[in-house]
Parts: C-alpha cells; sequence; structure tokens
C-alpha cells in the first residue's frame, strides 16, 4: 500500500508495513463493529417480535381461561348437571347412612 519501488531506505519501508498492519487491523476492528452493530439490531427487531408473540400468548390465556370459566359456569348452570349433583348427593347420603 505505501512501498515504493524507489529507492526507500530500510527504516521507511518497516515503518510503511507496520502502518500498513496496523491500518488492517483497525480496518477489520471497524467491520466487527458494524457487523456486531447488524448482529444487535437484528437481536433488537427479533426481541421486539418475541414480546409481541408473548403479548398474543398471554391474551390467548385470558381468552382461554375466561371461556373455560364460562363453560364451566354453564355446565353448572345446566339442568343435566343439578340432577346429576343432585343424584350424586342422595347417593352418597344413602352410603353414609348405610354404615
Amino acid at each position: 500500500m505505501f512501498r515504493t519501488t524507489l529507492n526507500a531506505s530500510p527504516d521507511y519501508t518497516e515503518a510503511c508495513e507496520k502502518m500498513e498492519a496496523y491500518l488492517n487491523k483497525a480496518l477489520a476492528d471497524v467491520s466487527d463493529v458494524v457487523r456486531l452493530k447488524e448482529y444487535a439490531n437484528g437481536y433488537a427487531d427479533y426481541h421486539e417480535k418475541y414480546k409481541e408473540k408473548l403479548e398474543e400468548v398471554a391474551k390467548m390465556q385470558a381468552d382461554l381461561d375466561r371461556n373455560k370459566a364460562a363453560m364451566n359456569n354453564y355446565e353448572r348452570s345446566s339442568p343435566q348437571y343439578k340432577m346429576l349433583h343432585t343424584h350424586y348427593k342422595e347417593h352418597k347420603d344413602r352410603l353414609s347412612a348405610k354404615k
């Protein structure tokens, strides 16, 4: 990069080689930083999507719990449930009376 084919002193050539190595390392460091920044931005996007999905799952779970509660209330208020429950209580009372 900095080398010349002219009659350059060995000190100058060595200094140029060191400068070239330093610049190559700095360029590699910069590209690492850019790559890490792109990775961090991608991770932030992924994290936002993950949080959105987590919120969706929480809403779905709340809906499911609400539906289960409504189904239980409906079943308990149904005539069939009341009849079976009454039958069960009567049967249980008869068994306890036999003892």
